[in-house]
């Protein structure tokens, strides 16, 4: 299995042990990654809000180099998987859309046909390599521990052709948790929005929004929780503190990305995994 990875702008900077966790069980379980050579960020949502187009070209651009090397896509993030989900389907939607995209990236010598598909890494682990091979690799069965598994707000959002999992009752995560002997724990936010986004503009409604995820994830009886996003990752990890200290409770529950609790089950130091890097400390001891 070999892919053209791509990143992101999050896994680049702020989240780069997410980064280094997804090189680390990718390369162990077989799984070849490239990194996508001079790549871009793909927009997010902000350049949809200013210029449609430019959401567009954007990351069809990264689509285009990877189509370029004659592979598919791979990401990390599910705010970049759906953003290059979705150019794709629209581009195949709309014949002119994808034209005037193919014209504006000639200009850079490339050439987008729609051939190279994006895939999301969690995907990829379950439904190719396979949770039987997943099992096999254990060096490390993380048995006794209980996982809040947490897809959030993204998963739902996912276009059809795209989606890998059930959007609304995901269950992708909570296999591959149980893969590595531990113990998922479903919870009622599973596939709530965490706030993330909204920390600049609507602090208070984040805060609560957060808190949510928290308490629901703790009172499950979640011993940490794994998220599949790196915002996320950061916000629930982060911002943990300050929200135990604003509402006047206490949750002290880790945030760990899904590769670093695969690297763990699979035998891989916790620093080749970046866990030195999360705030909330993990220890399994």
């Amino acid at each position: 299995m070999r892919f053209a990875y791509y990143p992101g702008c999050a896994s680049s900077s702020f989240a780069r042990e997410h980064d280094s966790s997804s090189r680390t069980v990718s390369k162990l379980l077989g799984i070849d990654l490239a990194e996508l050579e001079n790549w871009n960020c793909c927009g997010a949502d902000s350049a949809r809000s200013i210029d449609r187009f430019t959401s567009v070209v954007l990351p069809a651009r990264n689509l285009a180099l990877s189509e370029k090397a004659d592979l598919d896509l791979l990401v990390t993030c599910p705010g970049c998987y759906q953003v290059f989900s979705r150019v794709h389907e629209l581009c195949e939607a709309d014949g002119s859309l994808k034209a005037k995209a193919e014209a504006s990236l000639s200009g850079l010598g490339l050439t987008y046909s729609g051939k190279a598909r994006a895939r999301h890494l969690l995907d990829v682990l379950v439904n190719d390599v396979g949770l039987a091979k997943i099992s096999q690799e254990v060096k490390r069965p993380l048995t006794s521990l209980k996982v809040a598994p947490y897809y959030g707000c993204q998963h739902a959002g996912f276009p059809k052709s795209a989606r890998f999992d059930d959007p609304q009752r995901p269950q992708t995560l909570s296999k591959l948790i149980a893969a590595v002997g531990a113990e998922p724990v479903a919870f009622p936010n599973a596939t709530r929005c965490c706030g993330g986004p909204l920390f600049m503009t609507h602090p208070e409604a984040a805060s609560s929004m957060t808190r949510n995820i928290l308490r629901s994830a703790s009172d499950a009886g979640g011993r940490c929780i794994v998220t599949t996003c790196e915002l996320c990752h950061f916000n629930l990890d982060a911002r943990q503190s300050a929200i135990e200290k604003q509402y006047g409770e206490k949750y002290s529950i880790p945030i760990v990305h899904f590769t670093q609790l695969l690297g763990l089950g699979l035998g891989i130091h916790s620093k080749m995994l970046g866990l030195d890097r999360n705030i909330v400390p993990f220890n399994l001891s």
